[in-house]
């Protein structure tokens, strides 16, 4: 349905009046409620934001937030430590560590 044809569906269900239309249709509800659009807007969302507008102004729409069913909780996995690098120096094997260690370079550095 044309959001211009709802909204003004929705403004003779509720009985607004239409009280001046030079550049801006205004009209005014029973309850009170004042709602302005434009005559002829630029938007093309215009209409669809003007009948979300009137329906908060006349109470149709929930001012509360629904709560919806939550997601269950996704638990992250501890990873295991890397496996032990190895060196091969001399034809034997030594840990990354050992190797690093004997010579002479800090911790800090290996990353």
């Amino acid at each position: 349905m044309d959001a211009r044809i709802k909204f003004f569906e929705i403004v003779k269900r509720f009985r607004g009046q239409e009280i001046r239309s030079k550049n801006h249709c205004v009209f005014r509800f029973e309850t009170g409620a004042q709602v302005v659009v434009a005559k002829t807007p630029s938007d093309y969302r215009s209409w669809d934001n003007a009948v979300s507008t009137l329906r908060r102004e006349l109470g149709l729409t929930p001012t509360l937030g629904r709560v919806g069913q939550r997601r269950s909780r996704r638990v992250k996995q501890r990873s295991s430590p890397p496996p032990m690098r190895s060196v091969h120096i001399r034809n034997e094997e030594i840990e990354f560590q050992t190797a690093m260690t004997a010579l002479g370079v800090k911790r800090a550095a290996w990353r």
